[in-house]
């Protein structure tokens, strides 16, 4: 939503992500997705350092006592959970509608760049109307392949958007000495 308006929220209508350019300017799908990429780099980049602060500060101010009290590892070492009395503190980084971009991703793909029944502006459009008056378009992109039908050309998108979020999330330290994991 955000790379199809050059880092505007256009229902809030602030900026809230990258200047990746005029998405008309979008000529091929590659170009399309790399401003995808580039709205996602900054959020999970932010979302790292929130969970990094998330447990910091949860240590330092709410430890989770009673949590803890469940925990072998806490009441051997008589720390709380997120004072380093967890072996392992599962140290994560969720992603959600990943499947909802990637299946968005594939109809835009389908339809704007392979069938070329629309133009990228044209689409962009409908979407910001919320398809009044274009049934036919809703159609389609509904109609477009999806992830999770043994499709390769829907799953393929899919595997690429999580393998980016995977790699640009695993490895990160956490506040324990370990690492970030995807969820």
């Amino acid at each position: 939503e955000i790379a199809l308006h050059n880092g505007l929220d256009f229902y809030q209508n602030v900026p809230c992500g990258e200047k990746t350019g005029d998405p008309a300017q979008f000529d091929t799908f590659e170009k399309l997705y790399d401003a995808v990429l580039a709205q996602l780099k900054p959020t999970i980049d932010r979302f790292a350092v929130h969970k990094y602060l998330n447990y910091k500060i949860a240590g330092e101010n709410a430890p989770y006592l009673h949590l803890s009290l469940l925990l072998n590892d806490c009441i051997a070492r008589g720390k709380a959970t997120f004072e380093g009395g967890v072996r392992y503190l599962n140290a994560s980084s969720e992603m959600f509608g990943i499947i909802s971009c990637a299946d968005s991703l594939t109809a835009i793909k389908t339809l704007v760049y392979d069938d070329k029944k629309l133009t990228l502006p044209e689409l962009i459009d409908v979407l910001d109307h919320d398809f009044e008056g274009h049934d036919d378009i809703r159609h389609m992109c509904l109609s477009a392949p999806k992830y999770g039908n043994d499709d390769d050309y829907a799953d393929d998108i899919m595997k690429d958007i999580f393998t980016y979020y995977r790699d640009c999330v695993t490895g990160r330290p956490n506040t324990k000495g370990g690492f970030y994991r995807i969820n």
